[in-house]
C-alpha cells in the first residue's frame, strides 16, 4: 500500500530479492491495508481522514503479478472518517472484516459477506468492539477472529456466517500502552505489539478462541516503538517493525510462548514511514 500516491504495488518474490510487476490505482484515497484470498485482493482506503471516502475495493491478481479492478467491488464503510485499520479475509474467504477505530465511543467491527463472485454483500453487518479502539487482527486454527484494541487489549469473537459475530472474550487487558497489532501463526500463542509501551505481550489462545494473558511483557524492545508484528507459517519465530530505529525485530518463540531475542535487522527509514510487515 503507497497511501501517499494512493496506488497499490505488486511484487513477486524471487530466490534473489523482489521484483515489481504492477502498480495500480488503489480506486480511492489513502490506501491502508490489503489483503488477499486465491486471486482476489481487497484493498482499504481510509479517505475519509482527508475529506473522501472510507471504503473496500477489489482487485483480480493474475498469475504474471498484474492487478486489474474487479468491476462491482467498491463498498463504503458505516460512515467517512472511520480511521480503519485492517481489511481481512476469513481464511475460507467467505467474507471480509473491516476494524473502524473512530466508529462511536469504542469503535466498531465491519463485517461483509462475500459472493462466488468475490463481491461483497451490498450491505455491511457492523458490530462495536468489545475493547476501545479495535485495530489489527488475525485469526485462530478454527477461524475465530482475535482482535488488538489500542486501549490495551484483546478480544475474541466467531465469526457468523450472515456477518455478524459472536463474542468468545471481551477485552483481555495487559496493562500496556497503544495495543495496535497482533501476530500468530493460527496456532496457540498470539502476539500483541504495544507500540506505546515498547513491548510484546502474549496471549494462549484455545481452540474455541477463549484468551489468557500469559505475560504482559514478554519483551521489551528498548523504546524501538513496534509498530506492527508477524509470524511465519512454521510458528517458531516473530518479527515487529520498530519505527523509533528503523529495524526488524527477531525472535525465537518457545513452545510456552516464551521469546528469545535474536537481534535487529537494520535499514529501514527511522522515524519516517516504514509500516507494515508480512512473514512467510
Amino acid at each position: 500500500m503507497n497511501a501517499g500516491s494512493n496506488d497499490v504495488s505488486v511484487f513477486r518474490i524471487r530466490s534473489d530479492g523482489l521484483e515489481l510487476t504492477d502498480v495500480e490505482d488503489s480506486q480511492g484515497v489513502l490506501p491502508v491495508s490489503v489483503t488477499i484470498h486465491g486471486d482476489i485482493v481487497y484493498v482499504l482506503n481510509a479517505g475519509g481522514r482527508l475529506g473522501d471516502v472510507d471504503l473496500v475495493t477489489g482487485f483480480v491478481l493474475s498469475s504474471q503479478g498484474y492487478l486489474t479492478p474487479l468491476a462491482g467491488s467498491t463498498r463504503q464503510l458505516s460512515q467517512d472518517n472511520t480511521d480503519p485499520a485492517q481489511v481481512g479475509f476469513t481464511p475460507d474467504g467467505s467474507a471480509l472484516v473491516v476494524t473502524e477505530k473512530a466508529t462511536g465511543a469504542m469503535g466498531q467491527i465491519d463485517v461483509f459477506p462475500i459472493d462466488r463472485d468475490g463481491l461483497p454483500s451490498p450491505n455491511l453487518v457492523s458490530t462495536t468492539s468489545q475493547g476501545a479502539v479495535p485495530f489489527g487482527f488475525v485469526f485462530n486454527h478454527r477461524g475465530r477472529l482475535l482482535v488488538s484494541e489500542a486501549a490495551g487489549s484483546v478480544s475474541s469473537y466467531t465469526v457468523n456466517l450472515d456477518g455478524t459475530l459472536t463474542e468468545v472474550n471481551s477485552a483481555v487487558p495487559n496493562g500496556q500502552i497503544a495495543t495496535c497489532w497482533i501476530a500468530g501463526n493460527r496456532g496457540r500463542i498470539a502476539f500483541a505489539a504495544n507500540t506505546g509501551s515498547s513491548t510484546l505481550s502474549s496471549y494462549h489462545v484455545s481452540s474455541d478462541g477463549a484468551l489468557t494473558l500469559l505475560d504482559p511483557v514478554a519483551s521489551y524492545l528498548d523504546n524501538a516503538l513496534p509498530i506492527d508484528a508477524a509470524m511465519p507459517r512454521n510458528g517458531r519465530y516473530l518479527y515487529t517493525v520498530n519505527a523509533a530505529d528503523g529495524t526488524v525485530g527477531m525472535f525465537a518463540v518457545g513452545s510456552d510462548g516464551a521469546l528469545t531475542h535474536l537481534g535487529d535487522a537494520p535499514g529501514l527509514p527511522v522515524n519516517d514511514g516504514a509500516q507494515g510487515i508480512a512473514a512467510r
